[in-house]
């Protein structure tokens, strides 16, 4: 085979491959969006503000939960107790945030995206108090397209215990094993 023909190949595959991401989420109907926590919860948005990547998944977990996916021009909300959580990107390369989450607080995470070796390369990036970015929160909702988890468990427990020894992996990698210079932050005061 040329390299034209397989690079013509690989091209058709990585626009075609990745439009079955979204199977876990719906997009929430409007009002969704949930601007004050629950009283004693705390909200975390998860922005995918770009659409450079397209259908390209992250699917993003809290240490084993699976807690929803983005895919380009989307964001999901993640309603959670206050307190320890690490949260997990699974794309191309995995990343991994540690946050210490306060009640009744609203905190972000941009789902960054760039040049990746066969796909878009998808990753969180935790939206610190002092992030030059933090001021475009209001434009990101404003532009994108809310998802849900969907209410039907079956496919996402099978997500969840077909990465569960993945996950745990990644935790001892990242936590303090070998990747822990990897290891991005969000702390209790980078809320909004």
């Amino acid at each position: 085979m040329s390299a034209l023909k397989s690079i013509s190949v690989l091209a058709v595959l990585c626009f075609v491959m990745p439009g079955c991401g979204i199977k876990f989420m719906k997009i929430a109907p409007m009002g969704a969006k949930i601007t004050t926590p629950p009283e004693g919860k705390t909200v975390v948005n998860f922005h995918r503000p770009t659409s450079y990547g397209g259908g390209e998944p992250l699917y993003v977990f809290d240490r084993y939960k699976f807690i929803g996916n983005c895919i380009g021009s989307t964001s999901f909300q993640y309603v959670c107790d206050p307190g320890e959580h690490v949260f997990i990107g699974h794309g191309e390369t995995r990343t991994v945030i540690s946050a210490q989450l306060l009640a009744d607080k609203v905190y972000d995470v941009v789902v960054d995206v760039g040049m990746g070796m066969w796909r878009a390369s998808v990753k969180l990036y935790a939206l610190r108090k002092n992030d030059e970015r933090r001021h475009h929160w209001q434009d990101w909702e404003a532009g994108d397209e809310r998802l849900l988890v969907l209410d039907e468990l079956q496919p996402i427990a099978n997500h969840e215990d077909r990465l569960q020894s993945e996950n745990s992996e990644i935790m001892n990698d990242f936590l303090g094993g070998d990747k822990v210079e990897r290891l991005q932050v969000l702390k209790e005061d980078d809320h909004r």
